[in-house]
């Protein structure tokens, strides 16, 4: 796939560190199809935590676990969240489609991923009180360690969020590794744990994610990441969330890989053609919506044509999840105006 290249900056998402750090903990996303806001099964609305105390045992011989990657490979993950808000709850619902698009000479993979969310937001007395959605979606190229290349499309959206780093060598895998991430400057420690005693296939990896210079020291995640060293897939991930400032108690989430389809040769071509469209619409609309704020007067000629890329790429494509895409983006748009017509009127 070729995808364009662009030197335009991009601002990353503003607002309070400690939401900010939260929602860079909960690193399980996004749905294929439509977003449904579930409440959970588990007692008490909370997330079950199956493998966070399982028994592990120690392998035989030391594991490097290492992602194994198939071109034309389509992943989906489903995850639940539960969080306590001091002023009530969150219930959410993630899934990650990831699509492995083709292989490259320096060993990496290219990898177009989607991530969506649905939450549902409750009273101290269980009554909801809105409903919000995400969408987003990125390209990187990720080698087998799991180290990614960075470009404009995944600022703020960093693909370690979900992909977990490997570590390095086997000294690496003896001792425990670290890897920074994300522009909150958090910190990940990793540490093997040994294998699933009932699943020896499984891999158990945890994590500690210590939040960034800008966030309060107690918010934390702890997580335990199980890999399919069969496969060399992550297979499920399971985590503990603390945020004192923003929360009354410690949220759940579970995450686990729910399908694995590989595309025909003709599906694999029809959606690398309509990534190359949208992601070539994403960085010109950014490009556009960035003049907007050194040109306020020019405003409404920059949105109607930020309109008509967006226009353009609709009907060049038909894979109905990039079109969701890119109706978040047409959102997105009208809000950015909004911002700097309220700027401008102050």
């Amino acid at each position: 796939m070729k995808l364009p290249r662009s030197g335009v900056e991009f601002r990353t998402r503003s607002g309070r560190a400690a939401s900010a750090f939260v929602a860079s903990l909960v690193s399980l996303l996004a749905l294929t199809g439509s977003v449904l806001c579930r409440r959970p099964t588990a007692p008490h609305g909370r997330i079950v935590l199956t493998y966070m105390d399982a028994r592990l045992s120690k392998p035989a011989a030391l594991v490097l676990p290492r992602y194994r990657f198939s071109v034309g490979q389509r992943l989906s993950y489903h995850t639940d969240c539960w969080f306590p808000w001091k002023s009530g709850t969150e219930e959410q619902t993630r899934i990650r489609t990831a699509w492995v698009t083709d292989s490259n000479p320096d060993g990496s993979w290219r990898v177009v991923l989607l991530a969506r969310s649905a939450s549902t937001f409750l009273d101290s007395a269980g009554r909801e009180l809105r409903r919000e959605t995400g969408v987003r979606l990125v390209y990187f190229d990720m080698f087998r360690d799991g180290q990614h290349k960075m470009n404009p499309t995944v600022f703020g959206a960093d693909p370690a969020l979900f992909f977990l780093q490997m570590p390095a060598d086997s000294t690496e895998a003896a001792k425990g590794w670290q890897y920074g991430m994300g522009t909150e400057r958090d910190t990940v420690y990793c540490t093997f744990g040994g294998l699933v005693a009932s699943q020896p296939r499984l891999a158990a990896i945890r994590v500690t994610q210590a939040a960034g210079l800008r966030a309060a020291a107690s918010d934390h995640a702890i997580e335990l990441v199980l890999f399919d060293t069969d496969r060399g897939l992550l297979w499920r991930r399971e985590g503990k969330y603390y945020s004192p400032g923003e929360w009354k108690g410690e949220g759940h989430a579970v995450g686990e890989l729910d399908t694995v389809v590989v595309l025909s040769s003709e599906e694999l071509a029809r959606f690398k053609h309509d990534a190359d469209v949208y992601f070539k619409a994403w960085l010109d609309s950014r490009g556009l919506m960035g003049l907007m704020h050194e040109r306020p007067a020019k405003v409404d000629s920059l949105s109607a044509a930020v309109e008509s890329v967006f226009a353009r790429t609709r009907s060049q494509v038909t894979d109905t999840l990039i079109l969701a895409a890119l109706n978040d983006d047409v959102i997105a748009l009208h809000k950015h105006v909004r911002d700097i017509g309220e700027r401008e009127d102050h």
